[in-house]
């Protein structure tokens, strides 16, 4: 079959070079050569080999198959022909014509014949469809494509000294290596020359994630396809959705894939019994994906009964190395006393291992209208397939096309996501009307996806790839630069996925940039749909070296003011998203006039931002959880409601007790100092004399340059706030009601154990319904909606008041007004007449939510009567109090 094809390419070389190839090559030159299975248009070349080779080589029954199908598409005498003896059926077949009914049930029946059982890659299938059988890694004899990396080498040699030291009592090391720099891959490489060389030596892979379990499956059946012939080990995934527990204790099993949860709950006498039985005495290696989690309990016993039985070699996977204060740093530098290898992500950038990653930003302007259903069925998993759906629609997909079609060159060989496979199907014809090369792979396509992968690869002009599953996970694109992600998820791991396909640099084949393209659709901000800038990828974006240029605009860095260190891009999103609240069903962006940020908890696929305002809280329930007290994450959010805006993201605050609950221990704080006070601006900026284009440019670096960019939707909402605040300075003796002025006059607030808030609320719209009377008739209807008030938890010595929609439970979204408990007080020291004037203030915001404190706010709180003086009052109450007390 090699010779027939080789020779109709008039392949003189490889047709020569056939006859000094091993016997065993052929397997793997046929795959290259003929595709796996063979494919069909070179079935006019293979046609005479099979049936003048192949087909003699049959038993009886079989050749009377192929006889039988071969017949029923015939007419005449042959049809009906009886043929007793296997050389007449042989005799038939090479006598029938090249039709292509022929040609089509001779390839079929050869592949049928010539399967070789194995795992194949593909999309997810439901989970009662899921295999759980057991997955055979078998030995083919193929070239590893893939050059080993230096730190790669560094890796497998520490891992060998550390594996043939059976004189040592360390046997755990750590392996850190970045995102992009293939954790998995280095680790399942080595593992599988170690055990072809080893038939005794096995494997125990422990991983927090069923989609980190499928990953490390997957790279052991493809790279295992390198092992000599010959060399067979199996595997099995054990998880909820693969195989269960009990077959673990499997004998025969080399290779064990399986979830923390797994190996979960009580650890009772049977848990034990499957994990002696697995390692049955032999020589065994542990890998702990996401290594923090060895200190976990569930780990603790596991590691401990190994250590009973077998001493294993144990060897951690992590992306980052733990920052100092790590709550269980002792405890894992115990179970982990070695670096096997660690690398620095912008090194392997700078050396061109991995691509600069490049965000871009496609706005579609489609809004996503979800039911309290979907809002629900989100926060169980990713987007569910009737809501992908709704995401092919014409406008949408022809932004995409003229996106790419009109920087064509700039994006070159590109993929793209999309939601389903007729999405994907709407997209290629799109494409190909406007001249693009196109190729599309899914389950359905009519081609292989080998032979569509080939084409991509051989092709020498930008070209585009549509896909919806199959290229996420076992596909090497090395020159593909950008990857367009038409395809909005919720899972960190699929994100990962898609944006990894274009992060191989140009030492590894592809390219120094990797362009990421977020198709963006206007999501409510609480909604967890993730953008590629939060997948922290380590690796940054360096400035291009002095006098040379990418052509590229970005965003200037933010700083840390303490380090100087930038602060990572996925903080400053998630910072954005907690910069906007859901309020009666929509999001709105409150204006925040200062804000410092004081560090991020480092957690696995999650930066959570922690401010000055909110870190106590956080500390407060973290060391809650530390000690036991669990409470539900809707309990947690409504710790955090009484605070300024921002307060923290469910994700994160979901994230943060996770980690707590299976770790035992707080989460690494990474500390920083960066803020933004528009006051200050405001104050800076009066001081310079400056034309108003020169004060425009000033702001606008101001904006671009700090925290501004992360708390402010736009520049314009930015250059409001500031000039909003140049007034105030105008005015200085006036402030905010709700704004503390800080004073330790002699006199103590004496506090008092109840004042009823609820009575001065009605009290105030009772009579802001008189106010309003005359002015737009939405008011008053806003007047008559729901709206609680309560008093902070702590005394909050920044705001006497604040309006915040609450944050948990089924009044989300609601508003509420928090009135300081600092106030309450007597009311001979603060009459009621001040508070239902500060209440007052706060209704404003309910009635404008989000709209600070403009022309249009001021003409209304000044309705009030008597404003100018509870304005004194409140402006001069440090003088009269002691407020730090």
């Amino acid at each position: 079959m090699l010779l027939s094809v080789y020779r109709a390419a008039q392949d003189r070389d490889s047709v020569e070079a056939l006859a000094r190839r091993a016997d065993e090559d052929l397997p793997v030159l046929a795959e290259v050569a003929l595709g796996a299975p063979p494919r069909a248009k070179l079935m006019d070349h293979l046609i005479d080999p099979m049936r003048e080779q192949w087909l003699p080589t049959l038993g009886a029954q079989d050749l009377a198959e192929i006889v039988n199908l071969v017949q029923h598409g015939l007419t005449g005498d042959a049809r009906d022909e009886v043929l007793r003896t296997t050389q007449e059926r042989v005799d038939f077949l090479r006598a029938r014509r090249r039709t292509d009914n022929f040609k089509a049930v001779l390839r079929r029946e050869f592949i049928a014949r010539n399967k070789d059982r194995r795992p194949v890659l593909t999309t997810s299938a439901p989970q009662s469809e899921r295999d759980a059988s057991e997955w055979r890694i078998t030995g083919a004899g193929a070239t590893d494509p893939r050059e080993p990396y230096p730190h790669q080498r560094e890796a497998w040699s520490a891992m060998d000294a550390l594996l043939d030291d059976d004189a040592s009592d360390d046997r755990g090391g750590l392996l850190i290596l970045p995102t992009g720099a293939g954790k998995t891959y280095t680790m399942v490489r080595w593992l599988l020359q170690r055990m072809s060389k080893d038939a005794d030596l096995t494997v125990l892979w422990i991983a927090d994630r069923q989609e980190l379990v499928e990953q490390a499956a997957w790279t052991f059946v493809e790279v295992g396809r390198s092992l000599p012939l010959g060399v067979e080990r199996t595997l099995r995934r054990i998880h909820s959705g693969a195989n269960v527990a009990t077959t673990l204790a499997s004998e025969a099993l080399d290779i064990a894939v399986v979830t923390r949860q797994s190996l979960r709950g009580k650890f009772d006498a049977g848990t034990r019994k499957r994990i002696q039985k697995f390692v049955g005495g032999r020589r065994t290696i542990v890998v702990i994906d996401e290594a923090h989690h060895a200190i976990a309990p569930t780990y603790a016993q596991v590691l401990t009964l190994l250590d009973d039985l077998c001493q294993p070699m144990l060897v951690g996977l992590t992306a980052t190395p733990w920052p100092s204060g790590y709550g269980g740093t002792m405890e894992l530098r115990q179970r982990f006393p070695r670096v096997l290898a660690k690398v620095d992500p912008a090194e392997l950038v700078r050396s061109g291992v991995l691509a600069r990653p490049v965000h871009h930003s496609v706005e579609t302007a489609q809004r996503v209208e979800l039911s309290d259903e979907e809002r629900t069925q989100l926060g169980k998993g990713d987007l569910t397939a009737d809501l992908l759906r709704r995401f092919d629609v014409a406008r949408r997909n022809d932004l995409i096309v003229e996106t790419w079609s009109n920087r064509r060159e700039e994006w070159g060989k590109t993929l793209v996501f999309a939601v389903n496979i007729a999405h994907a199907d709407h997209l290629g014809r799109l494409f190909e009307e406007q001249g693009a090369p196109t190729l599309v792979v899914h389950t359905r396509s009519g081609r292989a996806r080998g032979e569509v992968l080939d084409e991509f690869r051989e092709a020498t002009q930008p070209t585009v790839l549509v896909s919806v599953g199959m290229l996420t996970e076992g596909v090497d694109l090395p020159d593909a630069r950008t990857v367009f992600l038409a395809r909005p998820t919720t899972s960190r791991i699929l994100l990962r996925q898609m944006i990894g396909r274009v992060l191989r640099g140009p030492r590894a084949g592809g390219e120094a940039l990797a362009h990421i393209v977020d198709v963006r659709d206007k999501w409510d901000e609480d909604v967890d749909v993730l953008r590629p800038i939060e997948i922290p990828l380590g690796t940054g974006q360096p400035e291009p070296p002095r006098g040379e240029t990418d052509g590229l605009h970005r965003l200037p860095r933010i700083v840390d003011e303490a380090s100087g260190v930038d602060v990572p891009e996925d903080v400053v999103a998630r910072v954005l998203r907690a910069c906007v609240e859901r309020h009666r069903g929509s999001s709105t962006v409150p204006m925040v006039r200062s804000l410092r940020l004081t560090g991020f908890y480092r957690l696995d696929e999650l930066s959570p931002p922690v401010f000055d305002h909110t870190q106590r809280r956080y500390e407060a329930l973290v060391e809650s959880e530390v000690a036991g007290n669990h409470v539900s994450v809707a309990k947690a959010m409504e710790s955090f409601e009484d605070l300024p805006i921002p307060r923290p993201l469910r994700r994160d605050v979901e994230a943060v007790l996770d980690f707590v609950r299976s770790q035992g221990v707080a989460p690494p704080l990474e500390p920083l100092q960066v803020m933004v006070d528009v006051r200050a601006i405001a104050a800076d900026l009066a001081d310079r004399a400056m034309s108003p284009l020169d004060q425009h440019a000033w702001l606008k670096e101001r904006f671009e340059t700090s925290l501004a960019r992360a708390v402010y939707p736009s520049f314009q909402a930015f250059d409001e706030a500031v000039h909003q605040a140049l007034f105030a300075l105008a005015s200085p003796g006036r402030i905010d009601p709700e704004d503390v002025r800080p004073g330790s006059g002699g006199e103590k607030l004496v506090a008092v154990a109840e004042r009823d808030l609820s009575v001065l609320l009605d009290r105030v719209r009772t009579r802001a319904q008189e106010l309003v009377a005359d002015e737009d008739p939405v008011y008053r209807d806003l007047l008559g909606t729901r709206l609680d008030i309560g008093w902070t938890r702590d005394v909050d010595r920044t705001a006497f008041a604040r309006w915040a929609p609450r944050m948990a439970g089924r009044r989300r979204g609601e508003p509420k007004i928090w009135v300081s408990s600092m106030l309450r007080v007597d009311p001979a020291q603060v009459p009621d007449g001040v508070l239902e004037y500060l209440i007052w203030h706060e209704v404003v915001h309910h009635l404008l939510p989000g709209q600070g404190h403009d022309a249009g706010f001021r003409r209304l709180e000044a309705l009030w009567p008597e404003s100018a003086s509870h304005d004194y009052f409140l402006d001069t109450l440090g003088e009269r109090f002691d407020l730090t007390a």
